[in-house]
């Protein structure tokens, strides 16, 4: 990044992306100091500065940068982002708004809070604390175990999110709201396993399968399942109410047992249990989805997920296929079996959820594989 590019909001957004990753958070605050000896200091160079103070928990700076940012330029689309962010938070909503709605607008604070960039090295300590893993530096894949996570609620409620959120902004949120967070941290909100006894569109009657307890919650989430069924569902008081918040996570019969001894480990043994057991679920359904997409003819286990030996496994199974064939169909595969290039599967997804044929999105895949490569080798020649 050179000074003159904090005038270009393209430039800075994708710097603002790398601060805390690959670009010191004291070699940022050096470049936009440096920016702000000239006496036309550019908007980006505060917008740096604000951001620098949010990976440093300094909400205070970064409210102030953002402002001084909006003062030299009140179009510079990053410091709008910001300001609009800020707004969020500060947002009371509707006064007269349901338990359900409440508990709602919070929790989109919470999973705002953490999708911020300097909040996600945060996160993904989290997440890989769940899954008992060591994460050195911020890749693709543990951006997913975060994401994964925070889809459920995992890390918001019971892997401690939800503190590091109410000690960070806490201080901004509308009075109702910080009392709301403080209520459900002094709860110990957490996942809970549930048997769904009877359901309407919004309220639900549960029994909590460790002490058949029941309880009656409100919901906004049109989910519905089987009575009977079990699941992992978290349940936050509301005042005197109970809220159905996040997304639940219902799971078959055979898991039962699983779960009920997830949950006998929380506490004293293991508080992540059920975090860890549900992400697991998680991860193995998204994996066969995978690779059922590439493969649909042969079982996961018999797939090999190393390139050569992906590429001879794609071989073997086109004999009459050229070579580009091969490689092209085993690129492709990698890709979306390992989601080291995550746009690639994400695209099928949203292919195959708007009803696309399998064997038309797979051509289509390939395709924009292909067009990617050809790319990228036109600007290595170049």
């Amino acid at each position: 990044m050179n000074i003159t590019d904090l005038h270009d909001p393209i430039a800075v957004d994708a710097y603002l992306l790398r601060i805390g990753r690959d670009v010191a958070v004291d070699d940022a605050e050096a470049l936009a100091e440096d920016a702000l000896g000239f006496s036309d200091a550019p908007a980006g160079a505060w917008t740096v500065l604000a951001h620098v103070a949010e990976h440093r928990g300094d909400l205070a700076g970064f409210e102030r940068w953002t402002a001084a940012a909006l003062d030299v330029d009140g179009h510079f689309d990053p410091a709008l982002d910001d300001h609009d962010y800020l707004d969020a938070l500060r947002d009371p909503g509707t006064r007269k708004a349901g338990a359900a709605l409440r508990a709602d607008r919070l929790l989109l604070k919470v999973q705002a809070f953490a999708n911020r960039v300097a909040n996600l090295r945060h996160s993904i300590d989290l997440a890989a604390q769940v899954l008992e893993v060591d994460e050195s530096d911020l890749t693709y894949e543990s951006c997913d175990i975060a994401e994964s996570l925070l889809f459920t609620g995992f890390l918001v409620f019971d892997a401690g999110l939800l503190h590091h959120f109410a000690r960070v902004v806490g201080p901004v949120l509308p009075p109702a709201e910080q009392a709301l967070a403080q209520q459900w941290i002094d709860a110990g909100v957490r996942h809970r396993h549930v048997r769904m006894v009877e359901q309407s569109r919004r309220r639900w009657r549960l029994a909590e399968v460790a002490t058949g307890e029941l309880l009656v919650a409100d919901t906004l989430i049109e989910t519905w399942w089987a009575a009977e069924r079990e699941g992992f569902v978290l349940l936050a008081p509301v005042g005197s109410k109970l809220v159905v918040v996040g997304e639940p996570m219902v799971f078959p019969p055979a898991q039962r047992a699983e779960a009920r001894a997830a949950v006998a480990s929380v506490g004293s043994k293991d508080p992540l249990a059920v975090a860890r057991t549900a992400l697991r679920w998680r991860f193995d359904r998204e994996r066969a989805a995978r690779f059922r997409f590439c493969f649909p003819d042969v079982d996961p286990s018999d797939v090999p997920v190393d390139e050569e030996a992906l590429l001879a496994f794609v071989a073997h199974r086109m004999p009459d296929a050229e070579e580009y064939d091969h490689l092209l169909e085993a690129i492709t595969a990698h890709r979306v079996l390992t989601r080291r290039t995550p746009h690639t599967w994400d695209l099928a997804a949203t292919l195959l959820g708007a009803g696309g044929t399998r064997d038309a999105v797979w051509h289509a895949t390939k395709a924009m594989t292909a067009r990617e490569l050809w790319a990228r080798a036109q600007e290595e020649a170049a």
